[in-house]
């Protein structure tokens, strides 16, 4: 369980998000890294929608764990 610090905007959903995904990312790499999924499914409108959370979330991730290699 998290608690939400940010305010919900509408169309920032993922940058309110995926800072608790991505720690939960590390934390499993860290100790498990054997367990860390080659995908993570997102609920989110993606593509289909000019805001879409999936895609945000996505491009997130990418940017941050480019970072890390």
């Amino acid at each position: 369980m998290v608690t939400l610090t940010a305010p919900y905007i509408a169309g920032f959903l993922a940058f309110r998000e995926t800072p608790f995904l991505l720690e939960a990312l590390q934390r499993l790499k860290k100790n498990q890294p054997t367990l860390l999924p080659q995908v993570v499914f997102v609920d989110g409108n993606g593509l289909f929608h000019y805001r879409g959370e999936a895609t945000d979330r996505t491009k997130i991730l990418d940017f941050l764990f480019l970072l890390e290699r």
